[in-house]
C-alpha cells in the first residue's frame, strides 16, 4: 500500500472536522431544541484543533503535539458521544466510562513520553481509547430510545463500528512493528486514525443531516394533524387516523364508540364575553376531555365548539360513564369571567354495528347530540340501539 504524506491527511482531517463544527454550531442557533447537536459540533472543533497541533509537528513544542493534541483529539470523540448520548436519548453510563478513561490515557502518554519514550506505545494507547468510545457511539445511537429513521440510524452506527475495529486493528498493529522516531514520516497504519476520521466525519455529516432532517418532517406533519388551539386531533388528523382505527376494530370483540360533544351555549359566551373568553372556554373544555379518555382513544376538535371522540373496542355502558364523566367534569370548570354561567356540554353517543361505516357512526352521534339538544342541553344522549333507546337528562 502507497505512503500517504502524514502531513496532508492531518490537514484534511481538521479542515474537514473544522466545516463540520461550524456548520452544526450554525445549525444550533437554529434549531436549538434538538439535544446534542452542540456537543457534537463543540467536539468536531476539538476534534479539528487536535489535528492541527499534529499537522503543526515539528513547529511547535512537542509536548503540545504529543500529549496536548491526543488528550483533546480523544476528549473531543468523548465529547461526540455524549452528544450522540443526549440525541439518541440513550443512557450516559458509556459516555461516563469514556471520559474517566481519559485519565489513564493521560497518564499513559505522560509515562511513554517523558519516563520511556515509545510512539508506539502513545499510538496504542490512543488507538485504543479511540476505539473503544467510537464502540460506545456505535451502541449509544443503536440503542437509544428516540424515534428516528432507521436506515440513516442504523448507517451512522455501522460507521462508528467500523471506525471502532480499524482503531482496535491499528492497536494490535502498532505492537507487532518496529519502534519508529519521526511520526510525520510514518507509514500507513499511523495514517489510519485521520483517514477514519474523515470516513467518520463525512459519514455523520450525511446520516446527521438526514436524521435531524427526518425529525423536522415528522414535526411537521405532527403540527399538521393538530389543532392549534387545543393540541386535539383536527379534521386532518381524524382523515388520518380514522381508516386505522376502523380496520383495527374490525378485528376486536367490542364496537367502537363515537361521541359528539357541542359546548352549550357557546355562542351567547362570545357574544356576552368575547372570543378570548370563547378561547379559553373551549381550552378548558379540551382539557377535561382529554383527562377523562383513555391513551388510546382519539379526541378530535371537529369545528368550532364541537368535539368528537372515538372509543375503540369499547362497550355501550361503559361509554356512558365516560360521557358522563366528560359532561360532569366540564359542568365544574371554574368560569374563566364574572357573571358568566357555569360551563355546560351536551354529549350523543353512538356504537358502530357490524358492516356499519365511520361516516354512519357520526352521523348517528350527531343525531343524538341534537336530541341532547333539544332535551335541555347539559346531558348524555345515546342513539338508538337495535330495539331501545337510552335517554339520560342531567339539569
Amino acid at each position: 500500500m502507497p505512503d500517504l504524506d502524514m502531513r496532508t491527511v492531518s490537514f484534511l482531517a481538521s479542515f474537514f472536522s473544522l466545516i463540520f463544527g461550524i456548520g452544526l454550531l450554525f445549525f444550533h442557533l437554529e434549531q436549538k431544541h434538538f439535544k446534542g447537536v452542540k456537543l457534537i459540533a463543540i467536539s468536531q472543533l476539538c476534534i479539528s484543533i487536535a489535528t492541527s497541533l499534529i499537522f503543526l509537528r515539528g513547529q511547535i513544542p512537542m509536548w503540545v503535539s504529543v500529549l496536548l493534541s491526543n488528550m483533546i483529539l480523544c476528549g473531543g470523540l468523548t465529547l461526540c458521544l455524549y452528544g450522540f448520548s443526549q440525541y439518541r436519548e440513550a443512557c450516559s453510563r458509556l459516555c461516563k466510562i469514556s471520559l474517566f478513561g481519559l485519565v489513564p490515557l493521560f497518564i499513559a502518554l505522560l509515562y511513554f513520553y517523558f519516563i520511556q519514550d515509545s510512539l508506539n506505545a502513545r499510538a496504542f494507547s490512543a488507538s485504543l481509547h479511540f476505539g473503544i468510545t467510537q464502540l460506545f457511539a456505535c451502541i449509544v445511537i443503536f440503542k437509544g430510545k428516540a424515534l428516528d429513521n432507521p436506515i440513516p440510524k442504523y448507517t451512522l452506527g455501522l460507521a462508528f463500528g467500523v471506525v471502532s475495529l480499524t482503531m482496535f486493528i491499528r492497536a494490535t498493529l502498532v505492537l507487532n512493528t518496529d519502534e519508529i522516531s519521526q511520526y510525520m514520516q510514518a507509514g500507513w497504519v499511523h495514517q489510519i486514525p485521520y483517514l477514519t476520521l474523515m470516513f467518520l466525519i463525512m459519514a455523520m455529516s450525511f446520516n446527521l443531516v438526514w436524521l435531524v432532517n427526518g425529525r423536522l418532517t415528522h414535526s411537521v406533519e405532527a403540527l399538521s394533524i393538530r389543532d392549534n388551539l387545543t393540541s386535539l386531533y383536527n379534521r386532518r388528523g381524524m382523515d388520518k387516523l380514522t381508516p386505522q382505527i376502523t380496520t383495527c376494530n374490525a378485528k376486536q370483540p367490542l364496537p367502537l364508540i363515537a361521541m359528539m360533544c357541542d359546548i352549550d351555549h357557546f355562542k351567547t359566551i362570545n357574544d356576552k364575553f368575547g372570543h378570548l373568553v370563547g378561547d379559553q372556554v373551549i381550552v378548558n373544555v379540551s382539557e377535561q376531555i382529554q383527562a377523562c379518555v383513555r391513551v388510546n382513544d382519539i379526541a378530535i376538535r371537529y369545528g368550532g365548539e364541537e368535539f368528537l371522540i372515538l372509543l375503540p373496542n369499547t362497550p355501550l355502558t361503559n361509554a356512558h360513564i365516560v360521557a358522563e364523566r366528560i359532561r360532569d367534569a366540564v359542568h365544574n370548570i371554574p368560569v374563566p369571567h364574572e357573571g358568566m354561567s357555569p360551563i355546560s356540554i351536551s354529549i350523543g353517543v353512538s356504537q358502530q354495528y357490524k358492516g356499519g361505516d365511520l361516516d354512519s357512526l357520526i352521523r348517528e352521534a350527531d343525531k343524538a347530540l341534537y336530541q341532547a339538544k333539544q332535551g335541555g342541553r347539559n346531558c348524555v344522549m345515546i342513539a338508538p340501539c337495535e330495539c331501545e333507546e337510552i335517554r339520560l337528562k342531567h339539569a
